[in-house]
C-alpha cells in the first residue's frame, strides 16, 4: 500500500544533514592522513560543499578532542555492533554535536535517531570521566613569505588594518606571558624568528584575508619552522625535503635556498598521492609555477625509499619529517584508532623513521639534514637519533640544533636536540635533530 503525503517520512529515508556529513569527510580525510584538519577544512572542495567553515573546524577539533572518551563509551555501550550498518566517524560527530556542541540533533535521519537513543547512557558514562582539557589553546603564528613579500610590507599592511604590534621582550618567559594577553587586533614577532613569523591571538582568522589568499602569508604553526630554521640551508644549495606534503617547511625552505634572485634548489619528494597534489596546491601558492619552470623546484611523486642517492648526487642538504604518531599536536588521532597497542605502534614507527633517515645518509653529496617530527614520544625522537647514529660510523655527527633556544632540550644525553613542550612554548609539541657530515681527515 503507497503510503499517503501526509504520513512522516521513515528515518532511514531522511538524510543527514550536510554540515555532519561533510565534517565526517573531513575526519576520515584527517584520518587516512591526507592534511591537517584545518587545509581540509578549508579546502575549496569543502568550503563548496558546506559555506560554514568555522562551524565544520570546531566540530571536527572537538570530536578529535573528545574522541577517547567517546569511543571508549561506545565501546561499553557496545553500540557500533548493535547498531550496525552505522558508520562509527559519523556516529562520533553526532555524538560530539549532541554532548559538547549543541546539545541536540536536528531532523529525523535514522544516525540522527539512533544517537538520540543512546544520549541518556553516553552522557552518564562521559560525565563519570570529568573530562578537562588542561592545555592552553596554541596562539596563530603566521609566517611571512618572503619569497612574495618582506617583513616591513607586511607590517605596513597590518598597521594600516588597524592591528597594533607590541613589543616582543627579550625574556622569554615574559613573551610567553604576553603572548597569552594578546588582545584583539594585537600582534607580536616571534621570540625565536622574529625575521618572519608573527604571532596573533588564539581565534585570529585569516583564511579569507588578501595577503593569505595571495600566498604572501603561510598559517604555520612555530613548531613547524623549527625544522628549516635549525637546518639553516644557504641561499644557493641544493635541498631535498624527502616527506614534503603538505608543503609548508618545503615553501620555508625554498625562502632560504632559493631567495628573491632564485639561486639554489628545492627538491620536494612525496610518495602518496593525495598528499602529493596537496603539496603542489601549496607549493604553486607559496612559491609560484615559476619557481619550478626555472628549475629552481621539483617535484617528485616518489616513495623517498626508493630513490637511488647516486641519482641525487647535488643535494647538500635535507629535511627528514617522516610519519609520527603526531602525540605533539592538539588534533592528532594519537593511538585511538589503531587495532595495535601503544607499544607496538611506536615500535614500527620508530623503524620506518630510522630506516628513513639511513637511508638519506646514503646521499653521497649530503652534509647537514635536519629530523624532525611532531611527537613528544622518546621512542621516536632521542631513541631514533640514538640507533641512527649507531649505524652511521664516524660520517655524521650530533650537532645543537638552534643554540639560541636555550630552554627544553631533548633528554639527557641529547641536549644537542631541541624540544618544544605545548603547554611551556605554546605550540605544537616537536623534535629536532641536526646531523652534520664529519670533515675527512
Amino acid at each position: 500500500m503507497q503510503r499517503s503525503n501526509d504520513q512522516p517520512k521513515r528515518g532511514h529515508s531522511v538524510k543527514v544533514p550536510r554540515l555532519y556529513k561533510v565534517a565526517t569527510s573531513i575526519l576520515k580525510s584527517f584520518k587516512n592522513g591526507e592534511g591537517s584538519v584545518k587545509t581540509l577544512v578549508y579546502d575549496a572542495k569543502a568550503k563548496k560543499k558546506h559555506p560554514n567553515i568555522k562551524a565544520l573546524f570546531a566540530l571536527v577539533t572537538e570530536c578529535l578532542k573528545y574522541e577517547s572518551a567517546i569511543e571508549e563509551a561506545f565501546v561499553k555501550l557496545d553500540i557500533l555492533t548493535s547498531e550496525r550498518p552505522l558508520d562509527k566517524n559519523l556516529a562520533f560527530i553526532l555524538t560530539t554535536e549532541l554532548l559538547f556542541g549543541k546539545k541536540t540533533l536536528p531532523g529525523e535521519s535514522k544516525p540522527v535517531e539512533t544517537i538520540m537513543k543512546y544520549h541518556d547512557k553516553l552522557k552518564d558514562i562521559i560525565d563519570a570521566k570529568d573530562i578537562s582539557v588542561s592545555r592552553p589553546k596554541n596562539p596563530r603564528y603566521v609566517r611571512v613569505n618572503l619569497l612574495k613579500t618582506t617583513l616591513d610590507l607586511t607590517l605596513t599592511y597590518l598597521k594600516r588594518e588597524g592591528y597594533e604590534m607590541k613589543q616582543t621582550s627579550s625574556n622569554y618567559q615574559e613573551f610567553i606571558n604576553h603572548i597569552k594577553s594578546l588582545n584583539e587586533f594585537e600582534f607580536m614577532l616571534d621570540f625565536h624568528m622574529p625575521a618572519y613569523l608573527l604571532v596573533f591571538p588564539t581565534k585570529t582568522q585569516f583564511y579569507d584575508h588578501p595577503l593569505y589568499q595571495d600566498g604572501s602569508l603561510v598559517l604555520q604553526d612555530k613548531a613547524s619552522c623549527l625544522s628549516v630554521e635549525a637546518l639553516n640551508p644557504p641561499i644557493g644549495c641544493t635541498l631535498l625535503d624527502s616527506c614534503a606534503a603538505p608543503g609548508m617547511k618545503t615553501c620555508q625552505a625554498a625562502v632560504s635556498v632559493c631567495g628573491q634572485n632564485k639561486e639554489g634548489c628545492v627538491i620536494a619528494v612525496e610518495r602518496n598521492e593525495k598528499r602529493y597534489r596537496v603539496l603542489q596546491k601549496l607549493l604553486y601558492k607559496h612559491c609560484g609555477r615559476d619557481l619550478e619552470s626555472s628549475g629552481n623546484l621539483k617535484i617528485i611523486h616518489s616513495d623517498f625509499l626508493q630513490l637511488n642517492p647516486e641519482k641525487f648526487t647535488e643535494v647538500e642538504y635535507m629535511i627528514v619529517d617522516p610519519t609520527c604518531s603526531g602525540s605533539g599536536a592538539e588534533d592528532s588521532p594519537h593511538f585511538k584508532n589503531s587495532k595495535e597497542s601503544r607499544v607496538e605502534r611506536l615500535s614500527k614507527l620508530a623503524n620506518l623513521q630510522s630506516t628513513i633517515l639511513q637511508h638519506a645518509f646514503k646521499f653521497p653529496g649530503l652534509k647537514k639534514l635536519a629530523y624532525s617530527t611532531c611527537s613528544i614520544n622518546v621512542e621516536e625522537n632521542e631513541n631514533v637519533v640514538n640507533d641512527v647514529l649507531k649505524h652511521t660510523g664516524q660520517r655524521f655527527q650530533l650537532i645543537e640544533a638552534m643554540p639560541h633556544w636555550t630552554h627544553n632540550r631533548g633528554i639527557e644525553g641529547f641536549e644537542k636536540c631541541l624540544r618544544v613542550e605545548p603547554n611551556t612554548d605554546l605550540s605544537t609539541g616537536f623534535f629536532v635533530a641536526v646531523f652534520q657530515r664529519n670533515e675527512e681527515k
